[in-house]
């Protein structure tokens, strides 16, 4: 999954980097490079003052190797340290810089700031449209089937069908999915429930030589989205068929078909039923036998009155 990171931008001739001082221009100038790299086109640029704040970097310390390096290099601070590092480690802080960038992001982009700039960009449609074709171009979201990296790639979710789909590019394909998260899409609609579409009004029926196929029960799962196109297309078949049902009743020969119908279904009934067989006569109970303490009462009894 790697691919040009953070770390990884020429640096032109001229004197050395600025100061701290000036860290937010040269911060946003480092991101926004990174971003308009091709493949990166689902990134927003993570605003510095949000990187800056030790309360987002929370836990990241553990995840990340030489965090405070790979922090120095997304926010071009130059550190002293750093240049005794061999080219192996160089290339080690470069990596960990992306990581690093990558999981920042995911929190960013759930907070509101970070909706709102990947609103503008799904307005713009940066992310890609819907390939199915009964979603008519839908714009889609990036999302991630993991929070955790190295774990899967990022996909496209579509909300109108409510499926995930591989990125046409196969730059956008090779990002962790754990850059957005799993999160994201689904706080985005909700926090812009103007723009959840209307399900899909159709779906694919196969056919042969005009037949539909006939599904078998526990068919192949479908997402919440196409269940609901298919039941809908379903619900209007059944409605046009009582339609002419009821108009064939009402039009002249109606009635003898009906009967007809009627009297296949009694004969096919007659000889599909099985002969009854008589139900069997349950044996008699044995009588009650009397306990002892009964038995001896009764013998009492008996002396009593024979006396």
């Amino acid at each position: 999954m790697r691919h040009r990171g953070l770390g990884a931008r020429p640096r032109a001739a001229g004197p050395p980097t600025p100061p701290l001082v000036h860290r937010s221009r040269v911060a946003v100038c480092r991101v926004s490079w990174f971003c308009s790299l091709k493949g990166n086109e689902f990134f927003a640029e993570v605003e510095h003052e949000f990187m800056q704040d030790e309360f987002n970097m929370t836990g990241l310390s553990a995840q990340v190797p030489y965090f405070e390096y790979a922090l120095d290099t997304i926010l071009d601070a130059e550190s002293v340290a750093a240049t005794r590092f061999s080219k192996d480690q160089q290339e080690a802080i470069e990596s960990a810089a992306e990581l690093l960038y990558g999981l920042i992001h995911a929190r960013y982009i759930i907070t509101p700031r970070g909706l709102n700039a990947m609103l503008e960009k799904y307005k713009a449609v940066h992310f890609g449209r819907c390939p199915r074709v009964h979603c008519q171009g839908q714009p889609v979201l990036p999302v991630g089937q993991s929070d955790l990296p190295r774990m899967h790639t990022t996909k496209i979710f579509c909300c109108r069908c409510e499926d995930i789909y591989y990125p046409r590019s196969s730059r956008q394909a090779n990002v962790d999915g754990a850059y957005f998260g799993t999160t994201f899409c689904h706080l985005f609609l909700q926090s812009y429930w103007e723009l959840q579409p209307a399900p899909p009004a159709a779906v694919y029926v196969p056919r042969i030589f005009g037949f539909k196929i006939h599904r078998p029960e526990g068919g192949p799962l479908v997402s919440s989205g196409r269940a609901r196109a298919r039941a809908s297309a379903v619900g209007t078949a059944a409605g046009v068929g009582a339609a002419g049902s009821a108009n064939g009743a009402g039009s002249e020969g109606g009635a003898p078909l009906q009967a007809t119908s009627d009297a296949l279904c009694r004969q096919a009934a007659s000889k599909l039923s099985l002969p009854q067989q008589p139900a069997p006569t349950p044996a008699p109970l044995p009588p009650p036998q009397a306990l002892p303490h009964e038995r001896a009462t009764a013998n009492a009894c008996a002396k009593d009155g024979a006396g």
